[in-house]
């Protein structure tokens, strides 16, 4: 199939970096399957703790981004990467991993679409401060030092001491504000409505487009259908 392809994509979920001992967020393998916190990582996928408890939201992101950086792609991303060089064809690779594991494994990083970010890239957390060149409201998580795991109390995955957020590297170079991971959080989703106009039923890509937009937005979003 491939071969007679004119054209290829990959997609990849958080199963893909199980093999490479990556846990997944939830099942049983669940990255908080182990940890003292009473709340869901849905509950914890919110950019609100960065404002009400900035411990506690870098502690789960620091942790994380110290597990993707000393995480090695397992076998199976080299196996796709040689079908790219191989193959000939146009390819790219969209993901919803956050852990950088296809750039680290060699692929382009200009043909990887990661629809949720990336934890290797920071940003503002105060929306209202933008750079001149958007490109640069965001930039590396390389200033974060690895090393830093000894004061996230492993259990709560808190910083237990929150002194260390006042760093340089902790913070937006703008403003001075506390940085944030460049993703999309769970809780990041937005109200929406969609006016659909003659959405018909025999080819009904407008109507799944719309329907899949609202579907996927925050809480009171609406889908309104105007059809002669």
């Amino acid at each position: 199939a491939l071969a007679g392809s004119d054209a290829w994509a990959i997609t990849a979920g958080a199963g893909m970096g199980v093999d490479s001992g990556l846990p997944s967020f939830r099942g049983t393998t669940g990255l908080w399957k182990d940890k003292s916190l009473a709340m869901t990582y849905e509950d914890m996928s919110d950019d609100k703790w960065f404002f009400e408890d900035p411990a506690f939201a870098w502690g789960i992101n620091y942790t994380q981004l110290e597990m993707y950086r000393h995480t090695e792609p397992h076998a199976g991303f080299q196996t796709l990467l040689r079908w790219t060089q191989s193959l000939g064809k146009p390819w790219y690779v969209f993901t919803s991993n956050i852990d950088c594991q296809f750039e680290k494994a060699g692929f382009e990083h200009r043909r990887v679409v990661t629809c949720h970010g990336d934890l290797h890239h920071l940003q503002c957390v105060d929306k209202a401060c933008k750079a001149e060149n958007k490109v640069d409201n965001v930039w590396p998580a390389d200033c974060i030092p690895s090393g830093l795991k000894d004061l996230v109390d492993p259990a709560s995955l808190r910083f237990t001491d929150e002194a260390v957020l006042e760093e340089p590297y902790f913070r937006c170079p703008r403003c001075g504000g506390l940085a944030r991971p460049n993703v999309w959080f769970c809780k990041d989703r937005k109200r929406l409505v969609v006016i659909e106009c003659g959405g018909g039923m025999d080819i009904p890509t407008v109507r799944c487009e719309g329907e899949d937009a609202v579907e996927e937005a925050g809480e009171g979003s609406l889908l309104v259908r105007m059809n002669p």
